[in-house]
């Protein structure tokens, strides 16, 4: 128990390090290239764990799924007769099917901005029926045949031959017709985002695939090394093995990671720990009065939108707060393009005698 416990505790602090470790990267990246960069964003900050999640999600999916897909097709291959093993490539194709669909639920749900999840019914219903459909699908796609086989042991062996077709046809007609309603619950949410993932091909297709592929590919070698370092015969083999792994790995997660800051964080919303403020609420600051009276919010000079051009808040870090501010050629929306960067404002809150959020 206690080697258990031991084991779990460095696990979780590992995790834990990997997931800050990403977030710091992928701020300090972006960030500085607007101008803000790493020893302005400090160190010490949830919000690098926020971010670390947002990019570490899609290889521990497809991981996951790897992992679990080979550990039930074994299973399927204990069990299943000789003359049953052709119904393997469902669970192959099926799992492929239904993890695409998982990592679009992410991909559309991380991208929608908050006015589709609070204002658009639809999308809301949405995005309850696909994970539930998906979880469904997962059950009846890997368990479906040792469901069958406990039914049909129930019956005598004349009653299993005429009865076990139709419950596998029934079975194979549940399994496309959950895949196709996953499938139709994603293109209904994805078409709600048309705008946003048009733009989002147009300007950042390039690093989105690529970080997706990168995704896939430290997900694929990350469980195989895993396998190997676990069933290896000869434990001085480990160390030399895990460390392999490290140097195949890092290089590939380091051009994930930027490919992610150059390209998916730029249009997730900063509600979410991105930095799309298309839709975030605009601000003004308010300076104490030049005449050295008392200070008070009313009587504060207000430091907001100007010619129309609003301000945001880019980063609060510690005492400092970054602002960005709208130009004549560059505005919210424009921000999530490369080359279009905001006019940045630093001030010590010392400085500011209050902040107003705007409305819409």
């Amino acid at each position: 128990m206690k080697s258990l416990l031991g084991w779990a505790s460095i696990a979780g602090t590992g995790i834990v390090g990997v997931t800050y470790a990403v977030g710091y990267l992928v701020s300090s990246m972006f960030y500085g290239a607007w101008g803000i960069h790493g020893h302005s964003l400090g160190l010490i900050r949830a919000h690098f764990i926020h971010v670390g999640l947002l990019c570490l999600t899609p290889p521990v999916v497809l991981t996951t799924v790897i992992v679990g897909g080979r550990w039930i097709i074994k299973q399927e291959l204990m069990i299943n007769e000789p003359g049953n093993v052709h119904k393997l490539p469902w669970s192959k194709v099926g799992n492929a099917t239904l993890t695409v669909l998982i990592l679009g639920l992410y991909l559309v749900a991380l991208l929608a901005q908050p006015s589709s999840i609070v204002h658009d019914p639809v999308f809301q219903w949405m995005m309850i029926a696909l994970p539930v459909l998906c979880v469904l699908g997962l059950f009846i796609i890997n368990w479906s045949h040792a469901l069958l086989l406990k039914i049909a042991g129930r019956f005598t062996p004349e009653r299993v031959a005429a009865i076990e077709p139709i419950l596998e046809r029934v079975a194979r007609w549940l399994k496309v017709a959950i895949l196709l309603l996953a499938l139709a619950c994603l293109v209904t949410m994805a078409v709600r985002l048309g705008d946003t993932l048009k733009d989002l091909g147009k300007h950042q297709g390039l690093p989105v695939s690529l970080y997706f592929l990168l995704a896939f590919l430290v997900g694929l070698i990350g469980a195989h090394n895993v396998k190997n370092i676990v069933y290896v015969d000869k434990h001085q083999a480990r160390p030399v093995l895990a460390v392999t792994s490290m140097a195949l790995l890092a290089p590939l997660m380091y051009f994930m990671v930027l490919s992610f800051a150059f390209g998916l964080f730029r249009y997730i919303p900063a509600s979410r720990g991105g930095a799309n403020f298309t839709e975030a609420r605009p601000v003004e600051f308010f300076k104490p009065p030049l005449d050295g009276s008392p200070v008070t919010f009313e009587d504060s000079r207000p430091n907001g939108a100007r010619d129309g051009h609003r301000l945001f808040i880019i980063q609060e870090i510690g005492d400092r707060v970054f602002f960005g501010r709208e130009r004549e050629d560059s505005n919210a929306s424009d921000w999530r393009h490369r080359g279009s960067l905001p006019d940045l404002i630093l001030l010590n809150r010392e400085e500011i005698t209050g902040i107003r959020f705007l409305g819409r």
